[in-house]
């Protein structure tokens, strides 16, 4: 049975021979950086999104009842209390939060180039002589 490149490199490791270290960790990254994103999304939504048609839906509530005296006062439609949150301008808030999504994952990033060039400036170089 022939085995690929990826199939070698599991039996030399478990034979004893070493790690990719450089692709494990920028694998590793890339899954950090997915869930970093995902949660930094997950708040967004949270903090942005649900309270913005929240207030859609209290709007077209007060105009319905506007309307229509007999489905009651439009101060009944404030019962979960009163949102003034898309009164605020998207732009920067979405700026924020895509800042605060690729930011630490680019820092991350950058934190493992300066140790692997670092580290590497612990090996010696080999001369040519």
């Amino acid at each position: 049975m022939e085995l690929g490149k990826a199939g070698k490199d599991r039996q030399n490791f478990r034979d004893g021979g070493s790690m990719n270290w450089k692709l494990g960790f920028f694998r590793l990254w890339i899954v950090a950086s997915a869930c970093w994103a995902a949660v930094v999304a997950w708040l967004f939504y949270i903090a942005v999104v649900a309270p913005r048609s929240l207030a859609a839906l209290q709007d077209a509530c007060i105009e319905a009842r506007r309307a229509e005296p007999a489905l009651g006062s439009p101060f009944d439609c404030f019962a979960k209390g009163m949102n003034f949150d898309y009164v605020l301008p998207l732009g920067p808030i979405v700026a924020k939060y895509l800042a605060l999504a690729a930011g630490p994952m680019l820092v991350a990033f950058l934190f493992w180039f300066v140790g692997a060039w670092v580290v590497a400036g612990f090996y010696r170089r080999r001369s040519k002589r």
